[in-house]
């Protein structure tokens, strides 16, 4: 054991297993925290030159601790504190010399994770209810209670408060998880919000009054402890044979390295810390790594037990096999939507534009141009929905004033481009002739093209080796300065330019001080984000022919080759739309007979497939027979992904399904009828005959038929494009279960149910934030259309196709029982536990359908509340069939919720009935 920690390395299986016990044991969330410091009055307070350089919210300091403390908090907001593309100063790329800082932009965003919380409708007072609060999680209790079941009614009255769910802000999300992992997509913002909370923790300490948690209001709010932020780059800790604690110690300043581990010691031990693991998806993927980063953090925790840990990771490679954390909650960050790209925007022209000599008035003019561009193209709405390439959308805003790519790929070539001439831009100065050197190219004699493409063959190389040989994606900078002598030598023989003879050491001498595509860090050199190193290595890969790329890219189609295989995919769409389709085609063969005989990685190859479709194609309009013949494989392999619910991640599962729709989900009852342009709903008849309604005898006495599925997207955009909320006819009363109503006089004040977000748009989701009028309006208007009788189920109707015929109803549509845990329930529906946090695709969950004779009727539970034509009085319509957001106890087949019938959210849908 050395400084308190012990090395479980040594520990026998059940010494292992004991310590994880007594850790999992351990109530971290109850441990004495920091407090503001408003409210601390023995806070420490250093002062130098009549000001306060610290202002700690740590009792019981000595001033000398306060000294290290405050040298340790500073070296980390200085390093921490300018706005990074990766490890590349931004600013650096637009020309300037006044560089922007981290929180000069930063645009924190949400994630899927969901809080419930009480809410007041009449003045819009939330009350979160944090875990760990008896109080508010009992006030949750008695509003779920006011769902009758069907032993009964067992109503308490919440008076004005109603059950809520809401998404949280990644900074809310992590003050209330003393353990928590971020998850996101590539540039999704993931090592940007680490760094903004250590530098806001940091700030905070120091009392630094630019820099502070008033920055992340929902880390205060939700009571986030002013913890010591200790930030580890877990690329570089992989290469080390450190421990957590030793590796921290030793990025300590060497001149007072003791002073201030033994310092940082104290206050872990006696306080606690917040450490920060950025990027768990770099460390490589062989065991001996997962088991090293596993032990590390169990013994740091070990050693000191106050400590909260924070770790970030791209989504697909935590949840491969042997990476997520036991006792950690993780939740993904979700895209920006409309009002955090604004947002962005306007902080970017804000703080970047008087940087550029821009005045206001240009600046903003400048702004509501590129903000109208983005939010008006939606290939370009959907680049700026990832923060990393909204900023570069900036970026070349300002470079080329104005003009900005359209797709993914065309936006890393000019970034590619634009970094590669920074890191070649004249720098050192010639001591012999006192001029700069000259660029890189003309130095090494070389063109362009030839150097960035000896750059693709090493991205490719060393993106190989981490996954062939679990390595790290660094180049050693040895590999480097031969690569670049070897081109050189290769072009220019052994002299270069000016007559300098060849030598690793003037090439040494050119580039460790250089950023730009590639920053230098101590022994290795790496490229400014991984995003790039992706970028170039598909550039690499595509150059090889597609059976070499689908031969590289079937090794490990999930994580490692994921983003390379995309970014191919559009390089070769770009020389020739002919080579893509041609790439698509040998991705996806025919489907099976016997889909049992399906991989995992042939069902995740057709998934990349579709998705590749997306990104690379754009309309999917005008196609030749054959391209026709290739998309049709792609969605029959995605409907049979649905059918069996292949892959065993349901994050990939609810991905591809809604790419699907995208991409035309040909499924009957999703879309629409391709000769009418009406809704195509699959009807499934339901017989007469005796039930159990509430847990009392009931019968149906006339046959009907219901929708095997919820209206969905599509189906309801019919209606929006037809005018149907133009048209009066559809919104005036009928007697229809609950009498006369009037939604002409809702509608004057409503153009549209309400938009919930990109989360909400996919085709073959069912339409939700739908109130009961715009489904009462839908019913007679395609009823009108087709010739049908067609409205909103009774509350019986619903209820006899979730629990069937006969007098031994289904607990759940599928069966089920009382004594079904969470993730019994969840693996048959989409609810709360799942924390998908929005609709899925309908049918997506076909293990939960309710049978009825040869048919099946989906999504009965969970997903989305669906309306009745039901009413109880002032309680309002009846709902039935819970929701996404929504626990196991309100899905089952005989619970009900009422609603004012001019009151909704984007949990509510509706289904349809004909007889």
């Amino acid at each position: 054991m050395q400084d308190g920690l012990p090395d479980i390395s040594q520990f026998s299986p059940e010494q292992r297993q004991a310590l994880m016990a007594q850790l999992e044991a351990m109530n971290v969330a109850s441990l004495p925290i920091a407090v503001a410091t408003s409210q601390l009055p023995q806070a420490t307070q250093v002062v130098v030159n009549q000001s306060i350089v610290n202002n700690f919210a740590t009792a019981n300091l000595s001033e000398e601790d306060a000294i290290h403390l405050g040298n340790y908090l500073r070296a980390l907001r200085d390093r921490l504190l300018p706005l990074a593309l990766g490890d590349l100063d931004i600013w650096q790329a637009v020309d300037t010399q006044s560089g922007l800082d981290l929180h000069d932009l930063f645009t924190e965003g949400k994630v899927d994770w969901r809080l419930e919380c009480l809410r007041r409708p009449r003045d819009g007072v939330m009350v979160w209810t944090e875990p760990g609060d008896p109080d508010r999680q009992r006030a949750i209790s008695d509003a779920e209670a006011k769902a009758r079941t069907y032993e009964g009614p067992d109503e308490q009255d919440l008076g004005d408060w109603l059950l809520d769910y809401r998404q949280v802000s990644s900074s809310r999300f992590a003050a209330i998880h003393p353990r928590a992992v971020i998850l996101g997509a590539p540039g999704s913002g993931k090592s940007s919000f680490l760094n903004m909370l250590a530098l806001c923790l940091a700030g905070e300490h120091l009392a630094d009054s630019q820099l502070h948690l008033g920055l992340l209001p929902d880390w205060r709010d939700a009571g986030g402890p002013i913890w010591l932020p200790l930030i580890v780059t877990l690329r570089e800790f992989a290469g080390s044979p450190l421990s957590l604690w030793d590796f921290l110690v030793d990025r300590l300043p060497a001149a007072s390295r003791d002073a201030q581990k033994a310092t940082l010691h104290r206050v872990l031990s006696k306080q606690g810390a917040l450490l920060l693991l950025d990027g768990l998806d770099e460390v490589p993927q062989s065991g001996q790594y997962q088991a090293r980063f596993q032990d590390a953090i169990i013994e740091f925790r070990a050693a000191f037990p106050r400590a909260r840990v924070l770790v970030t990771s791209r989504t697909y490679a935590y949840e491969r096999d042997g990476w997520a954390l036991k006792g950690f909650t993780a939740a993904r960050l979700l895209d920006f939507e409309a009002l955090e790209r604004s947002t962005f925007l306007r902080r970017w022209f804000n703080h970047a534009a008087p940087k550029r000599g821009l005045r206001p008035v240009e600046a903003e003019t400048r702004r509501e141009r590129l903000e109208t561009a983005i939010e008006g193209r939606e290939h370009l709405r959907q680049l700026a929905e990832n923060p990393l390439l909204l900023t570069l959308i900036c970026l070349h805003d300002f470079q080329s004033h104005g003009k900005v790519p359209e797709n993914r790929e065309e936006l890393y070539e000019k970034s590619v481009d634009l970094l590669l001439e920074l890191w070649q831009r004249p720098k050192l100065i010639d001591p012999a002739n006192r001029q700069p050197y000259a660029r890189l190219e003309n130095y090494l004699g070389v063109t362009r093209q030839e150097l960035q493409k000896k750059l693709e063959e090493l991205a490719l190389k060393f993106h190989r080796r981490q996954g062939a040989e679990g390595g790290l994606a660094d180049i050693p900078d040895g590999e480097l300065l031969l690569a670049l002598d070897e081109l050189a030598r290769a072009a220019r023989g052994q002299r270069l330019e000016g007559n300098i003879a060849v030598s690793l050491d003037s090439i040494r001498h050119y580039v460790e001080d250089r950023a730009g595509i590639l920053t230098h860090h101590g022994s290795v050199y790496r490229f400014a984000h991984r995003t790039f190193q992706e970028y170039l290595a598909a550039r690499a890969l595509s150059d090889l022919g597609a059976a070499k790329l689908l031969a590289q890219v079937r090794e490990e189609p999930r994580t490692l080759w994921r983003e390379v295989f995309l970014l191919a995919g559009a390089k070769l769409k770009k020389g020739s739309l002919d080579s893509l389709w041609r790439l698509l085609g040998k991705t996806v063969p025919e489907l099976p007979g016997n889909l049992s005989s399906i991989s995992d990685t042939d069902w995740r190859m057709a998934a990349l497939a579709a998705r590749l479709l997306l990104e690379a194609q754009g309309p999917l309009t005008g196609l030749d027979a054959d391209d026709d013949a290739v998309l049709d494989r792609v969605r029959r392999w995605l409907v049979a992904m649905i059918a069996c619910e292949a892959l065993p991640l349901l994050e990939e599962r609810i991905s591809a399904a809604m790419d699907l729709g995208w991409l035309g989900d040909p499924r009957p009852g999703v879309g629409l009828d391709h000769a009418t342009g009406l809704p195509d709903i699959l009807w499934v008849p339901i017989s007469t005959g005796a039930f159990v309604f509430l847990g009392k005898p009931a019968e149906i006495e006339t046959p009907y038929e219901i929708g095997a599925y919820p209206v969905t997207v599509a189906q309801y955009q019919a209606f929006v494009a037809d005018g149907g909320y133009l048209d009066n006819q559809w919104w005036r009363g009928q007697d229809q279960g609950i009498g006369a109503w009037d939604g002409c006089r809702w509608r004057e004040n409503h153009a549209y149910t309400e938009d919930f977000g990109k989360s909400y748009e996919v085709p073959n989701l069912p339409q939700t934030g739908i109130i009961w009028y715009e489904a009462m309006a839908y019913c007679q208007w395609l009823g009108k259309k087709t010739g049908r009788s067609i409205r909103l189920p009774t509350e019986r109707e619903w209820e006899r196709a979730a629990v069937g015929p006969g007098g031994t109803p289904r607990f759940l549509p599928w069966g089920g029982s009382p004594e079904d845990s969470d993730d019994e329930v969840s693996r048959n529906c989409n609810i709360g536990p799942t924390k998908i946090g929005h609709p899925t695709p309908v049918g997506l969950f076909p293990s939960g359908d309710a049978r009825e004779g040869p048919y099946r009727i989906s999504d009965l539970s969970g997903n989305a509340w669906e309306w009745t034509s039901s009413s109880e009085g002032r309680d309002g319509c009846v709902l039935r069939g819970g929701s996404f957001d929504r626990n196991r106890k309100l899905v089952h087949a005989s619970i009900c919720l009422h609603n004012q019938p001019d009151d909704g959210n984007g949990s509510l849908g509706f289904r349809l009935v004909s007889s």
